[in-house]
């Protein structure tokens, strides 16, 4: 496939999963429950794979890896979000999506130790201190504007932390299942993922004696995320031959803008400037992600040229003498 097709579906799997987390603020806003809610997200997502699925010829379900991987990415997700839908609580809904989104760190890094994908020590830390930064500012940002108490404030820097490593954990899975499968049944693995993340729920709600039936904005809410992460996800392994630096990242810079924007507008949060520095540098790490080749190449030339203008320098000044 060609690279303009596959950056083609990467920038709308990302406009989709930008309106996955306005869905999610939209749970938040009307007291959706975190179990119905999902599994709404669940059937309805599992049923747009699930049409993809049945055309899909190469799918290897006969193979028990395809099934641990499905099932055990249904079941972090739903984790995921008992963690998420608790902190939109805490905090404004732009930061929780901002660290949601910058979950992509975590597979970019895993692609080095499982695949031997190139990390650069030199350069993979200041992106790492430029996130630290952010989430100080954003807490800072939180204390001025009285939108959290001090206490709260912390508890909701631990809760991005968990997500923050619990969602870029999830987002490793799609990585593996396609160098495991030679990027063959992707939507095989969709399918079951999300299945067995509704069937999760659903024992947990008869574990619990949890009333089964959604309301009406559980529905509303939940098909609407489903749909967006649905398809979203069918249009992001599709680009998985991209490099996972490239693709997480651009994935994520797009999702990251679009949902800031939209929850912004819909829900009208108060901006300090603690809380833009905190969104500056999150744009930055999302960049720094994005042109870490080019970024790496020009960095690797600078002690050369520095060497080949220096010794340029050297020789005119002899001429001159």
């Amino acid at each position: 496939m060609r690279t303009e097709i596959l950056y083609m579906l990467l920038f709308l799997s990302g406009l989709f999963w930008a309106v996955l987390g306005l869905a999610y603020k939209i749970a938040d806003h009307h007291q959706c429950r975190t179990s119905v809610f999902a599994r709404m997200l669940f059937l309805s997502a599992g049923a747009c794979c699930l049409l993809m699925a049945l055309t899909d010829r190469a799918t290897p379900w006969h193979d028990w890896r395809l099934w641990a991987l499905g099932i055990g990415a249904g079941v972090l997700f739903y984790l995921v979000l008992l963690i998420l839908m608790p902190t939109y609580r805490l905090g404004p809904a732009s930061v929780v999506w901002i660290v949601v989104n910058l979950g992509i760190l975590v597979p970019i890094f895993m692609s080095r130790l499982l695949f031997n994908e190139p990390l650069y020590w030199f350069l993979d830390p200041v992106l790492l201190a430029l996130f630290v930064l952010m989430l100080l500012a954003f807490q800072r940002g939180m204390a001025q504007a009285s939108e959290t108490a001090p206490a709260k404030a912390w508890l909701f820097l631990l809760a991005l932390i968990a997500i923050l490593l619990a969602n870029g954990l999830l987002l490793t899975f799609p990585k593996v299942q396609s160098v495991w499968f030679h990027q063959q049944g992707q939507f095989g693995y969709l399918t079951i993922f999300y299945f067995a993340g509704a069937l999760f729920t659903l024992i947990l709600d008869l574990f619990t004696r949890e009333p089964l039936r959604p309301s009406a904005w559980e529905w509303k809410a939940g098909l609407l995320a489903g749909a967006a992460s649905g398809i979203g996800m069918l249009l992001f392994m599709m680009a998985m031959s991209l490099p996972a630096a490239v693709q997480y990242s651009v994935n994520g810079g797009i999702s990251l803008l679009g949902g800031v924007v939209l929850t912004a507008v819909f829900y009208r949060e108060r901006l300090n400037a603690m809380k833009v520095l905190g969104l500056a540098l999150g744009m930055l790490v999302l960049l720094g992600a994005v042109l870490r080749e080019p970024l790496v190449l020009r960095l690797e030339r600078l002690p050369a040229l520095q060497s080949s203008m220096h010794y340029e320098h050297t020789t005119s000044t002899q001429r001159a003498e």
